[in-house]
């Protein structure tokens, strides 16, 4: 009997992978294992020791496998890939100087008392007699 190499085992795999598969019969159902609940079993012996592989082999083997691989021809688009998600949110920069002062506001309305307005006008000054405030008191 004489032993395949590597390469000519992947290239066995592949052919029975690529004939058509058939639905077989459904095996008999398996036999519960006895054994305590809980508790761990045994360690069992360790396995022999596996053995170096050729790496040229190897890189043999996968170029065939992928230059097996057919060429894309010009077919049927993809379909569209999901959304991506939202971004993350900015963080705020530095303070700027301060801006130009705005400008004046509106004149206002005047308005339309139901009743005239009377006042009696105080006039307050200082020490040496310049007017500081103007003081307007309803009646």
């Amino acid at each position: 009997m004489t032993e395949l190499t590597l390469l000519e085992r992947l290239a066995a795999v592949e052919r029975a992978a690529a004939r058509a598969a058939r639905d077989g019969r459904d095996g008999r159902d398996g036999i519960d294992g006895i054994g305590i609940p809980g508790a761990n079993g045994a360690d069992g012996k360790d396995g022999r020791d596996g053995k170096d592989a050729d790496p040229a082999l190897i890189e043999v083997a996968v170029q065939r496998a992928v230059g097996d691989i057919p060429l894309p021809q010009n077919g049927r688009d993809g379909k569209d890939g999901r959304d991506g998600r939202d971004g993350v949110d900015g963080k705020d920069g530095e303070r700027g100087p301060k801006g130009e002062p705005g400008k004046d506001g509106r004149d206002g309305k005047d308005a339309t008392p139901s009743k005239p307005a009377s006042y009696r006008f105080t006039i307050a000054r200082d020490e040496n007699g310049v007017m500081t405030e103007v003081i307007a008191t309803p009646l």
